[in-house]
């Protein structure tokens, strides 16, 4: 599968938004955030190889709420449905002017696309996205999708890993890559648990339930690695091999699609060898859909 591939990048909250302490007086400091401007060129970076390289990339960014706290100098983010809505407003055209420039600096455009679940869950809007990323994809346009977090409402909950599956699902992506702040999944949270041992491959989901503790979640982001094995769940499900890594290793991406795998990259879900027809993809991520919506 090295030949040409269609392959989903999702970078999380927790990788584009950076906390630092300032000082602002005299013996006083202050906690600010701040975009992650060289993991942002980075990740473009990697699109620019992979391109290159033949194959068709999505981009699917979360952060806006983050971006918009950032932008607004809000020290937490809000607890209210209707001031992350705003956040998310000044946010996502915040990040998106970022990525316009440094795409442009690689002479290479991108497109912004916001969905909602109803992409996903009505047919005709479901068949209007599948079509609207074949076209982007065939004029050689990267889509950097997020969803529209000014109408969403409990969506807002699952920092897009979810979503990020179910796009890999409608466009038939051969790889999805979940960019995070830890190296992989671990038996329990590395942050808390110096004895957590990393898992460099999973053959099959269903067994981990039994041998591992993922609770827990990001400051400035709404998903964990509940979200993201729900997501590779559903993606691997669909015969999409699914990998979850650290961000700040996204450059080895371009050489684990060369080598179809093979290489060690955080943590690899294997595909299922008997993938769910396409034609039966739709209902299926209705299902899907559905089931995150619950959590």
């Amino acid at each position: 599968m090295a030949e040409e591939s269609v392959i989903v990048l999702k970078i999380g909250t927790s990788s584009i938004i950076l906390r630092e302490v300032i000082d602002v007086a005299e013996g006083k400091k202050k906690s600010v955030t701040r975009l992650n401007i060289k993991q942002m060129a980075d990740v473009v970076e990697v699109v620019y190889q992979l391109k290159r390289k033949g194959h068709k990339v999505i981009l699917i960014n979360s952060g806006a709420v983050g971006a918009g706290c950032h932008l607004l100098k809000y020290e937490t983010r809000p607890s209210d449905l209707s001031q992350c809505q705003a956040l998310a407003a000044c946010g996502q055209i915040h990040l998106m002017g970022k990525y316009e420039n440094m795409f442009a600096a690689l002479n290479l455009r991108c497109a912004q696309v916001l969905v909602t679940y109803d992409t996903f869950r009505v047919k005709q809007e479901n068949l209007n996205a599948v079509n609207t990323f074949r076209a982007l994809l065939d004029m050689g346009v990267t889509p950097i999708v997020n969803e529209n977090d000014t109408i969403a409402t409990k969506e807002m909950q699952s920092d897009n890993d979810s979503m990020a599956a179910m796009i890999s699902n409608l466009v038939g992506a051969d790889y999805l890559f979940l960019l995070t702040d830890v190296p992989g999944l671990y038996t329990d949270n590395p942050h808390k648990n110096p004895n957590a041992k990393l898992i460099t491959r999973v053959r099959d989901i269903e067994q981990l339930s039994d041998i591992i503790n993922v609770k827990g979640r990001s400051e400035w982001g709404t998903g964990g690695m509940s979200t993201k094995l729900e997501a590779a769940k559903l993606a691997t499900s669909m015969g999409i091999e699914t990998v979850i890594m650290r961000a700040a290793n996204v450059s080895s991406v371009a050489d684990y699609v060369i080598s179809s795998g093979r290489d060690v990259l955080g943590t690899t879900f294997e595909r299922k060898k008997c993938a769910v027809a396409k034609q039966r993809r739709y209902f299926i991520s209705v299902y899907f859909q559905s089931h995150f919506l619950k959590h």
